[in-house]
């Protein structure tokens, strides 16, 4: 599947309506190619509160050469007054393996979202 430049030029973005207090509305991409460098997770708040602390972690699930569930990196940030959005990023120095990969994202030190997506 031929994918448009401004994919690849961009990364790979997994945009995520999230509320500090579980929100059900979310859209986002789940299949990438393995030159898709860099991984964007946009977080957008219903209810913004200063320092809510905000985890993510990135996982290889079922990947080739690596071990189940084993973690990529991990993200912390605490929020600001009047934070509605944050966006972050790992960024990835070779061609992702393909197989299947999860963001957990984690507000106040509880799993409050998980995201799957595949590169093939």
């Amino acid at each position: 599947m031929k994918r448009h430049p401004g994919w690849l030029a961009a990364g790979l973005l997994l945009a995520i309506v999230l509320a500090c207090n579980v929100s059900k509305n979310f859209n986002y991409s789940t299949t990438f190619a393995p030159s898709d460098r860099k991984v964007h997770c946009v977080v957008t708040f219903n209810k913004t509160k200063p320092a809510t602390k905000i985890r993510l972690v990135w996982m290889a699930e079922n990947v080739e050469g690596r071990s189940k569930h084993s973690e990529l990196d991990s993200i912390d940030h605490i929020t600001d007054v009047d934070e509605e959005r944050s966006d972050f990023h790992l960024t990835w120095s070779r061609h992702w393996r393909p197989g299947t990969y999860r963001v957990e994202i984690y507000i106040d030190g509880i799993l409050d979202k998980t995201i799957d997506y595949t590169v093939e």
